[in-house]
């Protein structure tokens, strides 16, 4: 086990693109709308590298919707971005590959020293959806940790590693943070990784450029992950 390296990977602006943005955005305003009566501040609050549960919370707790009531609401709300999804499908691709991501699951998911896994803002089953529908979901049997799991996306590594911990029949601890590798394309994705003691790999597919996510010190920042050779040296050297 001390050779493992556990590769904990965001889902948007990681591995894939939103092809359906906008509409996305009108959708799920109007799901909101048809559950709690409003959609709050959705149109204004920020995604960027939050958790849905923290997302939802600040849309909706000016309106007097508290954080007890959208846990309560979730099933819900879950179901009615799914069904989202399903509907924006009908009329095209909803998501494609980020450039190199198949590539690059197809070789680390190849070698044993590699373990592959999630730590994603989305809800849990709207993210193995989203996998899915770019075929990416079968390279992630090993659970991780979703939005649905903790509103503070900084607790997200330790929950997916207890959770690994538990699905290799380890003993809490057998893994060290050093061994996990936090890979995402936000601020909020590296902060994660620190809060824990892992590693972090920026990449710039999403709305940060290289120069704004080095600010934050991850271990390597890359444009893209097209150079699959170079990913991966930066992956061993960790």
């Amino acid at each position: 086990m001390s050779s493992l390296k556990v590769l904990l990977f965001d889902i948007d602006g990681t591995l894939l693109v939103s092809l359906q943005r906008t509409s996305y955005r009108m959708r799920t305003k109007q799901a909101l709308i048809e559950i709690f009566g409003t959609s709050g501040s959705i149109d204004t609050v920020s995604f960027s590298g939050k958790t849905d549960l923290q997302i939802l919370r600040e849309a909706l707790e000016p309106e007097g919707i508290t954080s007890k009531e959208i846990w309560n609401f979730l099933p819900q709300i879950e179901l009615a971005y799914m069904q989202v999804l399903k509907d924006l499908a009908d009329s095209g691709p909803v998501f494609d590959r980020c450039p190199g991501v198949g590539g690059l699951l197809d070789s680390l998911s190849s070698n044993s020293n590699y373990l592959l896994s999630l730590v994603t803002g989305n809800l849990e089953r709207l993210a193995h959806t989203k996998l899915e529908s770019v075929g990416l979901s079968s390279y992630f049997s090993h659970r991780g940790a979703f939005g649905s799991d903790h509103e503070d996306r900084r607790q997200l590594p330790t929950i997916a590693s207890n959770r690994i911990h538990q699905s290799l029949n380890l003993q809490q601890g057998s893994l060290s943070p050093s061994q996990f590798v936090v890979i995402g394309d936000t601020p909020r994705d590296i902060d994660c990784a620190h809060h824990f003691g892992a590693k972090a790999i920026a990449v710039s597919n999403g709305r940060y450029s290289t120069s704004e996510l080095n600010f934050y010190n991850p271990d390597f920042v890359f444009e893209n992950f097209s150079d699959i050779e170079t990913v991966i040296a930066a992956i061993d050297s960790l």
